[in-house]
């Protein structure tokens, strides 16, 4: 977790300073805006491949709720009959990827103490759309007209696209957590909570 903060920070600083370049004119044609784009795009390379990395890495143990609910996608499919691999990927990224990272890419204030500038918010958004596009299962076609936050990317999001199904078959893979394990896990959660009470916090 410390790993995924620190890449998330390292972003972070990036599109400060990205975000300083866009506030000021520059009397350019499309070809040197487009130039100046991809340059940047170049600089954060390196802290978004980082990011990605650390998010769906498995070299260290996935958190057992993960690997839990990933389970019980699974198991539904297999009960229902549903064979397409494709629909249980869906269930997958519309769960974890989209629901959780996504917002915590776009909104870093929900993690760290900070304050963003809509220059930060159109470069988290580029990064967010990014990670987006390479956990779905659609392949964006893209020419000259495509919005230039999609095109700076595109030439990696097959790479990435492989990332999220090898986290996914990582996963399937690794030892089965039981209801046993997953009731101690809520339960030690529970009694951890901070919760109100009329007369001010208690910790359980």
């Amino acid at each position: 977790m410390k790993v995924t903060l620190l890449a998330a920070i390292l972003v972070l600083a990036s599109s400060v300073c990205t975000s300083f370049a866009v506030d000021f004119f520059f009397p350019m044609g499309f070809h040197m805006t487009e130039e100046l784009l991809q340059k940047t795009e170049g600089t954060l390379q390196k802290f978004v491949d980082d990011l990605f990395q650390v998010i769906l890495s498995t070299s260290r143990p996935v958190p057992l709720a993960v690997k839990y609910f990933f389970d019980l996608l699974d198991e539904q499919a297999q009960q229902h009959g549903i064979s397409d691999q494709d629909t249980i990927h869906i269930w997958k990224t519309n769960s974890l990827p989209l629901r959780f990272w996504i917002n915590i890419i776009k909104n870093p204030q929900f993690v760290f103490d900070v304050q963003t500038s809509d220059n930060m918010d159109a470069v988290l958004l580029v990064i967010a759309q990014t990670f987006m596009d390479a956990c779905t299962l659609a392949d964006h076609k893209l020419g000259r007209d495509s919005p230039i936050n999609k095109l700076l990317y595109a030439r990696d999001i097959p790479r990435y696209k492989q990332m999220v199904e090898r986290y996914y078959a990582d996963i399937r893979q690794t030892v089965a957590a039981s209801d046993q394990e997953m009731n101690s896990v809520l339960a030690e959660l529970f009694r951890a909570l901070v919760y109100v009470q009329p007369w001010g916090l208690q910790s359980g």
